[in-house]
């Protein structure tokens, strides 16, 4: 018995390092929903506005890693 748990944790072991091996590859478009507001909190009105947005690494000022 001892060595029929043994043999399953070995198992199990090698499956979860076999999954963690495959790595997905990060998507081109991230889809964002946000609310457009004022700086008071208020909604803006209806309409088309040109918003830029950007991923940094880190708050210390890294290099942006994208930008559109």
């Amino acid at each position: 018995m001892n060595r029929a748990l043994s043999l399953m944790a070995l198992l199990l072991i090698l499956s979860v390092s076999a999954f963690a091996q495959t790595v997905t590859p990060a998507p081109e478009l991230l889809n964002f929903q946000g609310r457009l507001a004022k700086p008071d909190g208020s909604p803006v009105a209806d309409g088309t506005y040109s918003i830029r947005f950007s991923l940094w690494s880190a708050v210390s000022g890294e290099p942006k890693n994208g930008s559109r």
